[in-house]
């Protein structure tokens, strides 16, 4: 049995014991602004909306505050959630205890809190007969679907990318490499001017994947379409793919070193932190994490975000690009009309395109004239109109182990115990 439908029955025979306890529980895990009931009460007559979710009060609020004045009597409770799988496993509980928000943040795919497996618990609702659905933009709509059901509002499209300090790269008299012999020259180049070429906060392990997808982006997912698909049909397998030689790639570039010293144990802020302050050239990163690099930046700092080259060809080269945390509506919502139609404003044109537009490093779902990518995405957005960007590889994979092998290995490669080839294997063993 899985861990979470372990946790799941444990928490749905402790509330049949201690009524509310579970949710109790599960609001100390959620780490942030989280009530079980007795705050942002609404008034007598008025009708409380919950959400829950992980976006930025300054790319959320806007769009909350401009629902309440066009809905008078709904009040919106938003609880800002800390990213992790301590919230994840929350929310599971608070799903499982009846407890959990109208809206709650989901994934793509079949992770803890991805649209397959929410939906197959039964946790959240059909959306399909909701007008929006009908407009988001291909491959984004079946990310959030399964079958021809729509469960999820797909939040918004991020890249994975490399940012570089341009200040400093001029300082050493450097540039961004477009091809993979550039990049890793660029590596030598940077070490020979006492700096590293990219940093890695890989104690995120989120951050242990990013550097493999751009490369498996170009080497396999792009001249494959429906790769990723076929690995849970069994029509694919990792063996029979680019994906040892994408890991061999990146073991190069650890061998290169490529990367700033102490990764496997480094946070994204120390990351960050050493291409603020110079150390560090660059950074393979996700569009989600833009905002948070820019902001330590010193004043005036230019900066630029490219694909990262993994053949000496630059027109092979494909952008990773997949979605953000989306909302669903839970299935024992105390407000599902009110939920239904708050998701229905969000995807109005402009609203959505203000939504986008102060999250910072990300693009809509649903195409919008409103929206004007700023400087950070214009390479990005280039790609997504040439048709030269790939989903993230896991959204499509059938469990979540695999993924968790392909993090933990990752790692292994850089403290040089383990081979591309094993990890291959690794992955291959956690699909079964």
């Amino acid at each position: 049995m899985h861990k979470h439908s372990l946790l799941n029955q444990h928490w749905r025979t402790m509330k049949k014991r201690h009524g509310s306890l579970a949710a109790v529980i599960a609001c100390a895990l959620l780490l942030t602004g989280c009530s079980t009931g007795g705050a942002s009460a609404a008034k007598s007559g008025e009708t409380k909306l919950t959400i829950s979710a992980n976006y930025a009060e300054a790319a959320f609020q806007p769009i909350i505050d401009a629902f309440q004045k066009a809905n008078p009597g709904v009040t919106v409770a938003y609880t800002k959630l800390a990213q992790g799988t301590d919230t994840n496993q929350a929310i599971r509980t608070q799903l499982a205890a009846g407890t959990a928000s109208d809206i709650i943040m989901s994934l793509p795919g079949s992770s803890p809190l991805g649209v397959v497996t929410l939906s197959k618990d039964g946790f959240i609702a059909d959306l399909s007969d909701q007008a929006w659905t009908k407009t988001v933009a291909e491959p984004y709509k079946g990310l959030v679907s399964v079958g021809s059901a729509v469960y999820s509002f797909p939040g918004a499209v991020q890249p994975i990318a490399a940012f570089y300090n341009s200040t400093k790269l001029r300082q050493v008299g450097l540039t961004a490499p477009g091809t993979w012999s550039e990049l890793l020259k660029f590596c030598s180049d940077a070490k020979g001017k006492g700096v590293s070429a990219f940093a890695a906060g890989m104690a995120d392990m989120t951050s242990t994947l990013l550097t493999t997808y751009a490369l498996v982006a170009t080497l396999n997912d792009g001249p494959n379409p429906g790769f990723n698909q076929g690995i849970a049909t069994g029509k694919t397998t990792f063996t029979n793919s680019k994906w040892t030689q994408a890991l061999t790639q990146l073991q190069q570039m650890i061998n290169a070193g490529c990367f700033a010293k102490g990764a496997t144990g480094m946070s994204i802020d120390v990351a960050n932190g050493l291409v603020a302050d110079g150390s560090a050239l660059g950074i393979v990163t996700l569009g989600a994490f833009f905002e948070a690099l820019i902001k330590t930046l010193p004043a005036g700092t230019e900066y630029e975000v490219k694909a990262l080259p993994a053949t000496d060809n630059p027109s092979d080269t494909y952008m990773p690009g997949s979605l953000t945390t989306g909302l669903s509506v839970t299935s024992k919502a105390k407000n599902p009309d009110v939920a239904k139609k708050f998701l229905a404003f969000l995807a109005q044109p402009e609203n959505y395109a203000t939504f986008a537009t102060n999250y910072v490093g990300v693009i809509p779902a649903i195409p919008s004239d409103a929206f004007k990518a700023p400087s950070t995405l214009k390479v990005f957005n280039e790609y997504v109109q040439a048709g030269k960007v790939t989903a993230f590889p896991n959204v499509y994979w059938p469990n979540g182990e695999i993924v968790a092998s392909l993090q933990k290995n990752t790692q292994a490669l850089f403290l040089g115990t383990t081979s591309p080839e094993q990890i291959v294997q690794g992955m291959t063993a956690a699909k079964k």
